[in-house]
């Protein structure tokens, strides 16, 4: 499969909160971003959040003329007795209405 071949149909915007964003974990972060292909971001420093668009694979298909949808970011963290971060879950789940 190409980057191609979902370009067009598995599109989603995820939004997150800049202060979350930059205290997340190395590990979350990259699991977050190894999962989308961001095509654009926007920031809003007025609420201090980014919203990227993206594609990926975990996204429902859009129909041509579909507004895009939002997907809500859920993050399960797992930590040793360091703290570190040692397994972490991310899941996309599309936003109600």
């Amino acid at each position: 499969m190409q980057v191609n071949d979902i370009f067009d149909t598995y599109k989603g915007r995820i939004e997150l909160d800049m202060d979350i964003l930059y205290h997340l974990d190395i590990k979350t972060t990259k699991e977050i971003f190894s999962r989308i292909i961001p095509i654009r971001a926007e920031n809003d420093f007025i609420s201090n959040k980014v919203t990227y668009w993206a594609i990926s694979e975990e996204f429902r298909e859009v129909e041509e003329g579909e507004t895009i949808p939002f997907y809500e970011v859920e993050i399960t963290e797992e930590e040793n007795e360091e703290g570190e971060v040692i397994n972490c879950d991310v899941k996309f789940v599309e936003r109600e209405g």
